[in-house]
C-alpha cells in the first residue's frame, strides 16, 4: 500500500521514524511546491497559519522522506519489489492482505 500511495494505515511513527536534522527545511520547500501545485491546478489560496497548520496536519515531519523511500524506484519500493508477494508451501499460498 505504501508504494501505491494509500496511507490509510501509516501509523504517526512510521513519518517520525523517518524524520531527520533537515526535515523541517525540506518540508517547507514541498510547502512551496505544494502551494505551487495547487495554484496551477486553477485553485485561489493563500498560504496564511490556518494553510500551513492544515498542511502540518496531512503532511507530519518525516513524510516527505516517507514517500521518498516507498515511492516507485524509491529505495524501500525497489527491495520489496524484489521479492515475493505471494508465496505457495504445497497447496497452501500466503500473502499480505488487509
Amino acid at each position: 500500500m505504501n508504494i501505491v500511495g494509500d496511507l490509510r494505515f501509516v501509523h504517526s511513527g512510521e513519518y517520525a521514524a523517518f524524520a531527520y536534522n533537515r526535515s523541517e527545511r525540506r518540508r517547507k520547500r514541498y510547502l512551496r511546491a505544494y502551494a505551487d501545485s495547487l495554484r496551477a491546478r486553477g485553485e485561489e489560496i493563500t498560504v496564511d497559519d490556518a494553510f500551513i497548520a492544515e498542511y502540518e496536519r496531512q503532511f507530519p515531519l518525516g513524510w516527505v522522506e516517507h514517500r521518498s523511500y516507498w515511492k516507485p524506484g524509491g529505495r524501500f519500493a525497489r527491495w520489496v519489489a524484489k521479492h515475493n508477494t505471494v508465496i505457495r508451501i504445497n497447496d497452501v499460498l500466503f500473502m499480505h492482505a488487509d
